[in-house]
């Protein structure tokens, strides 16, 4: 994973979905750390050389179509007003992964929320 990082800052630890590693590549302003193959997203924290951390959320996230990596009440109301505009599809908004945006969707947000 390639991940842009702070002007300045260098990345000196990574977790990568709960896994630590003390070891992180650093070029041009991006952090290199290496993930499992196959996830849809993976969800990433670097500790940066001032001793900062930056929290990341890589790829889509099903429920998240804000990309915040924060599944919130906002994701439901951009799934709705996608299902009402019948606008672009976007695959974190469709939960049951049915191919089309429906009610089901946003009612499975809705439950990610309140889980």
């Amino acid at each position: 994973l390639a991940l842009d990082l702070p002007l300045g800052r260098t990345a000196t630890a990574a977790v990568v979905d709960g896994a630590a590693y003390d070891s992180v590549a650093n070029e041009d302003g991006q952090a290199f750390v290496l993930a499992a193959q196959g996830k849809e997203y993976y969800t990433v924290t670097l500790t940066l050389d001032d001793e900062s951390e930056k929290a990341y959320t890589v790829g889509v996230m099903p429920g998240d179509p804000s990309g915040d990596g924060e599944i919130s009440i906002l994701d439901a109301l951009l799934t709705l007003r996608t299902l009402l505009n019948k606008t672009a599809y976007q695959r974190a908004m469709d939960i049951n992964a049915d191919g089309v945006i429906s009610l089901a969707d946003i009612l499975g947000i809705l439950k990610m929320i309140a889980d």
